[in-house]
């Protein structure tokens, strides 16, 4: 945007378009929920689900509850507001190509996908109860999201319409999270930041095609981000456990379905509270935080270890001794010279 002297000024120019696109999306909010409304109706009139998917829409509508009212209040539209136009979003594109793809003989799932709702059903249909541990039954540690969608499956008898709409509702969220969280690390861009990730092409697929864990992993990164930055933004016993609670269930999903992810978020804020450290900040930040955070981060390592799950050091040897032994790194093609 030009100043007054004729220059061009990039902050006011964000402040700017931010200002802006909050009051877009605001103003959006009640068209958006009619829309949704309209779409909710067209999967059975369409024939492309039975109303089985009723209760995993309501199960979305209330964790972005839960998550609203975590919010100040001043914050809480635009909240809503991100989520109702990431929801929309996915909620039609799945409409129109579960549609194409009955009309084509479908729909049609991926190797990978195929064996997530196989295995799903599997599980629901034993009542959780496998002869062996998951990891033998299953074949990988990172099982969560069998559970997740046999939950849905044995609970609420939901077909492929209704999985892949709860995985819509799961990046529905991030791009309010992730609004939340900007407005922590970078105030100024945390508008753009969440319509952004709301509306990103690339995600609205990943909720949409197959029958991915991505999308509940994705989630679950982004609470506990979500999570930690609250710790240290927010005041009162009550934000601070909505915090704990929120962090424990991301790490714990993580730690059972992509253990990896849990490495790196604990190796950040390691590093995070050693740079504090080196700063001479670490009185800006509360004791209070800090335990909770810890106890947090704790309690989401001892859970699965009770359940089955191998410590993460274990894990972490394990993965490097799989890999170790892969064939591809002792057999190398022919270089370029070779070739010559």
């Amino acid at each position: 945007m030009l100043t007054p002297s004729g220059r061009f000024d990039a902050p006011i120019c964000v402040d700017h378009l931010s200002r802006r696109a909050q009051e877009l999306i605001q103003r959006s909010v009640w068209y958006s929920l009619a829309l949704l409304l309209v779409c909710t109706g067209l999967p059975p009139v369409l024939g492309l689900s039975d109303l089985s998917f009723l209760p995993v829409l309501g199960g979305i509508l209330a964790l972005a509850t839960l998550c609203s009212l975590a919010e100040p209040v001043e914050h809480r539209r635009t909240f809503w507001s991100l989520f109702c136009l990431a929801l929309l979003g996915r909620l039609a594109v799945l409409v129109a190509v579960h549609w194409a793809a009955l009309g084509a003989g479908g729909p049609f799932l991926g190797p990978d996908s195929t064996s997530y709702l196989e295995g799903s059903q599997d599980l629901a249909a034993r009542a959780y109860r496998l002869p062996l541990h998951p990891a033998l039954y299953l074949g990988s540690y990172d099982s969560a999201h069998y559970y997740l969608f046999a939950f849905a499956i044995r609970t609420f008898g939901v077909d492929l319409f209704a999985l892949q709409l709860l995985n819509c509702g799961f990046t529905a969220l991030v791009g309010p999270l992730m609004f939340s969280t900007s407005r922590v690390i970078v105030p100024r861009f945390a508008v753009l930041v969440g319509l952004i990730v709301a509306l990103h092409p690339s995600l609205i697929v990943l909720s949409v095609l197959d029958l991915l864990k991505d999308p509940s992993v994705l989630f679950a990164t982004v609470l506990t981000v979500w999570g930690l930055t609250r710790l240290v933004s927010v005041d009162g016993v009550r934000g601070t456990a909505g915090s704990v609670l929120a962090i424990f269930f991301g790490m714990t999903y993580l730690r059972m379905d992509r253990f990896y992810l849990a490495i790196f978020i604990e190796l950040a804020v390691l590093g995070a509270a050693v740079a504090v450290l080196l700063r001479g900040r670490w009185g800006s930040i509360q004791l209070r935080s800090v335990a909770a955070g810890a106890v947090a981060l704790l309690a989401a390592e001892l859970a699965p270890a009770m359940l089955g799950w191998p410590p993460t050091p274990v894990m972490i040897n394990s993965q490097l001794d799989h890999v170790g032994k892969a064939e591809g790194l002792f057999g190398y093609s022919p270089g370029l010279a070779a070739r010559g």
